[in-house]
């Protein structure tokens, strides 16, 4: 068995045990874990993962933009100065 979560509009973060399979997905049987979500929490939990997802594309955006600025500028490390070659 494993445990696996549901993501359904009647049942958004609900979680279950199903069979393993073999990855054919030829097995039927499954068992809730978690008690029935009530209305409200079925009209709530999408707008907020919505809302969570909005999130993290925003911030993969901003780490890509911060690297291409980076790429651009980059950022010159003060303990590697010039050095000096004497003549022999």
């Amino acid at each position: 068995m494993k445990m696996l979560t549901a993501w359904t509009k009647r049942n958004p973060g609900r979680r279950f045990w199903t069979c393993a399979g073999n990855g054919t997905r030829k097995c039927k049987s499954w068992d809730w874990i978690d008690p029935k979500i009530c209305d409200r929490a079925k009209k709530i939990i999408p707008g907020l993962l919505d809302k969570i997802n909005e999130k993290d594309k925003e911030m993969e955006h901003l780490k890509m933009r911060n690297k291409q600025k980076k790429m651009k500028h980059p950022v010159e490390d003060p303990s590697c100065g010039p050095t000096q070659i004497k003549n022999l």
